[in-house]
């Protein structure tokens, strides 16, 4: 049985009922004097019901839209005998699609001809425009920021956080005669088309910034980039070392109880043991004659992580930082929520932390004295062959493969992908050069950057606003 509507439909612009008429206090802003505020629910026909048929149908669930495009992207096709329960919710030819659930997501999109036999998710309010209504122009008013934002306080509940229907038909619309919604609808395409054109060349390019960062990395790791460093530089042949530096890696080393004993320690770059060189058929690509091909724990210490009881921590600040996972990580800075008191697991200053379950791949170079590590996480300790900059950089290049070797329900790397991973090692200096030499190519590009996202926060404002002055007969 259908829902009793709410709210008489209009069907008359010069004569709406009272019913359907938004009170003066409830209006969001003003709008020219010949428009109407109206309920949402008030120009709207009543959603109708699809059950599938055939043997197969076309399914429009919440994944399917494209929430920043706004368009239908992926629809499903489903057997018809394995239907969901929530496959029920007719659609037609220029309707408007919102979801309900997480409506600040923007789950939004208008249907096009092509899907208009198909069925919604009861987590989507169909809106089926009345005659009086553009189906642009009301698409343009549920995806604007004001109706967002007036429908996002009505959300409720905590697990999947939800507007109900009838807070969606009492929400309000701004509604101008039929013929005007046409004008503006028309003059805001031609507007929105020149701003998401400028939107996409800068995206573009930003991708291009981004492409060339990491081709310059790749180029760092293979030897490429110092190719004329090495024509001009001798190397010398001796072991450099500071004072200690071999004693107090291999004390690291030793005192780990989880060391591979296999790998041997390497301890002169021009003598480097057996066991640590990685054959010629296990080499991802060639490297400088120079170079070598080495295990990942012949030059590093890898500390691996363990869970802490969340009554050891706290949030005060008292005692050591606890990383207790990727989230904790976001463009080389560190966030920290957690602290203990009497830590058991620590990585020091220098070290490489990497995320090692769930979210696999997130690299920060720690700066910290002391942190205390998760079972998420591990921390590479490299000894004074290595430089952990370009350590870091070698495993950026690494990520995709390490995410490949991830197993389990919540997947996972464990501690032998990382000892027995391929790691090319030039000499210490060049290895110093290549960290300076990237370091000055991305200074310059992090302000190419800076400047071209500033334009594009510009263009979304731009976007945002011009979408509104339409909504309130300001374009």
């Amino acid at each position: 049985m259908a829902r009793k509507r709410a709210f008489p439909l209009i069907e008359d612009f010069d004569n709406i009922p009272e019913k359907a008429l938004v009170p003066l206090e409830e209006e969001p802003y003003e709008i020219p004097e010949h428009w109407k505020w109206v309920r949402l629910g008030a120009i709207l026909h009543a959603m109708e019901r699809r059950n599938p048929k055939g043997d197969s149908f076309t399914y429009i669930d919440i994944a399917s839209i494209d929430n920043k495009n706004q368009v239908i992207l992926r629809p499903s096709e489903l057997e018809s005998r394995r239907a969901p329960s929530r496959a029920s919710r007719a659609v037609h030819d220029g309707d408007v699609l919102f979801s309900l659930v997480r409506p600040y997501l923007r789950n939004i999109a208008l249907v096009p001809p092509e899907f208009s036999k198909a069925i919604a998710s009861t987590g989507f309010y169909v809106c089926s425009p009345a005659s009086i209504v553009s189906s642009v122009f009301l698409f343009n008013w549920l995806r604007a920021d004001t109706f967002i934002t007036l429908i996002t306080n009505k959300m409720r509940g905590d697990n999947s956080p939800s507007v109900k229907a009838q807070d969606f038909e009492n929400a309000p619309v701004p509604l101008p005669p039929l013929e005007e919604q046409e004008g503006i609808v028309a003059r805001l395409e031609d507007r929105l088309a020149q701003i998401d054109n400028a939107l996409e060349r800068t995206e573009n390019v930003l991708g291009i910034a981004d492409a060339q960062m990491n081709n310059l990395v790749r180029a760092a790791v293979s030897g490429n980039l110092t190719k004329f460093w090495r024509e001009n530089h001798e190397v010398p042949r001796e072991v450099i070392t500071s004072e200690n530096s071999l004693d107090e890696s291999e004390a690291k080393l030793e005192k780990s109880s989880v060391r591979n004993k296999k790998l041997p320690l390497i301890e002169d770059f021009y003598n480097i043991p057996e066991g640590a060189l990685v054959p010629e058929k296990e080499q991802p690509f060639e490297v400088p004659k120079e170079w070598h091909w080495v295990r990942l724990g012949s030059i590093s210490n890898l500390i691996s992580g363990r869970d802490e009881p969340l009554a050891h921590c706290n949030a005060e600040g008292v005692g050591v930082p606890y990383v207790m996972g990727a989230s904790n990580i976001h463009e080389d800075q560190l966030f920290i929520e957690r602290w203990i008191e009497h830590p058991k697991v620590l990585s020091r200053n220098g070290a490489l932390l990497i995320s090692v379950k769930g979210t696999i791949g997130k690299l920060y170079v720690q700066r910290e004295p002391e942190l205390n590590l998760s079972r998420q996480i591990m921390a590479l300790d490299p000894h004074y062959l290595l430089n952990v900059e370009f350590l870091r950089f070698v495993m950026e290049v690494n990520i995709a493969l390490l995410q490949s070797r991830a197993v389990g329900l919540f997947p996972g790397i464990s501690r032998q992908v990382l000892l027995e991973m391929a790691v090319p090692l030039p000499p210490l200096e060049e290895q110093e050069e290549i960290v300076a030499t990237l370091e000055q190519h991305f200074r310059s590009l992090r302000s190419a950057q800076s400047l071209l996202n500033q334009s594009l926060g510009m263009l979304k404002k731009l976007r945002s606003s011009t979408l509104s002055a339409s909504l309130a007969g300001r374009l």
